[in-house]
């Protein structure tokens, strides 16, 4: 299991190394000696040693890298450290009150905000809403029930309507009847006059 996890170590390894070496290559490709591809037979070790050779004969024509380089052990501490840390040891008592001035505005915000959510918090956070859980079942019931009634509903409303169809259909029937009714008795009674009138 060790000699498993010492060759995957190795192989991350290598292929750092190799990505490391592709990139210095590059860069190299503006200067006037391209670096050589290391071989198959050099040593890791070797090949550290190469790139970093290469690395600095890089650097020293940028002036901000290399100077960065001398003053990294110094700036370590200020790039290293936590935000808290750093502003507990240090900042001096001035800078920190003048960061505290600045944020005020910002500080005084927050409260304010803080202190609405706080007054809206029973109503977020009602006892009630908390056993909606145990409510489920219950919800669940009455949700089929709905269900049931609605297609109930639908049934009966469809039912009604036919019967509002023929109910209209009959009170049209009879009207039309009625009036052919009426024009024949008119008709008798035109016959009528007139048979009276000629005895």
């Amino acid at each position: 299991m060790a000699a498993t996890s010492n060759l995957v170590e190795m192989d991350h390894l290598e292929l750092r190394l190799r990505r490391l070496e592709h990139t210095l290559r590059n860069q190299s490709l503006t200067s006037t000696a391209r670096s050589e591809a290391p071989t198959n037979h050099s040593s890791v070790v070797e090949r550290v040693v190469t790139n970093k050779a290469t690395f600095h004969s890089l650097t020293k024509r940028v002036l901000f890298i290399e100077e960065f380089l001398r003053n990294y052990d110094h700036l370590k501490p200020l790039l290293k450290t936590h935000s808290t840390e750093f502003a507990t040891d240090q900042l001096t008592t001035e800078a920190k009150l003048e960061i505290i001035q600045h944020a005020y505005p910002d500080i005084t915000q927050v409260a304010e905000h803080l202190q609405e959510i706080q007054a809206l918090e029973k109503y977020v956070n009602d006892p009630a809403y908390q056993q909606v859980v145990q409510a489920k079942p219950e919800v669940q019931s009455l949700l089929e029930g709905h269900a049931e009634q609605g297609l109930a509903f639908r049934q009966l409303s469809n039912q009604l309507t036919h019967l509002l169809d023929t109910y209209n259909a009959t009170v049209q029937a009879i009207s039309e009847m009625f009036l052919i009714w009426d024009k024949t008795l008119q008709q008798l009674e035109t016959k009528v006059k007139a048979l009276e009138s000629n005895a």
